[in-house]
């Protein structure tokens, strides 16, 4: 979505804003997925938490960084975001997140 309906315009030679927000949509759902996916077919919000949390606070401290970091922002061809494009960001990794619970839903339903 980010690459169509984006900010700017996606470039082959230079970094945007459209390509970060879509390496950040990726990025923050590959690192918010366990939290959906660990217990199938039992609902996200069901425990224990904290022996995977610290995998997916790491995932997403990557993901911060590869935008925020300067070293990193050259090798990746990303550039920093503002607020609202990562709230943007985070809010189409949590939509893939819905879809997986809906799904989970529909299955515990059919059993």
């Amino acid at each position: 979505v980010p690459l169509v309906l984006g900010p700017d315009e996606p470039s082959t030679s230079a970094s945007s804003a459209s390509q970060t927000m879509a390496y950040a949509v990726l990025g923050l759902g590959t690192a918010l997925s366990p939290l959906v996916m660990r217990r199938d077919p039992e609902p996200a919000w069901h425990g224990p938490f904290i022996p995977f949390l610290w995998y997916v606070l790491a995932s997403i401290g990557l993901v911060l960084a590869g935008t925020e970091v300067g070293f990193l922002q050259r090798w990746l061809d990303t550039q920093p975001l503002t607020g609202g494009q990562w709230l943007v960001s985070l809010g189409l990794a949590v939509v893939a997140m819905g879809w997986v619970e809906v799904d989970k839903a529909l299955r515990r339903r059919r059993a």
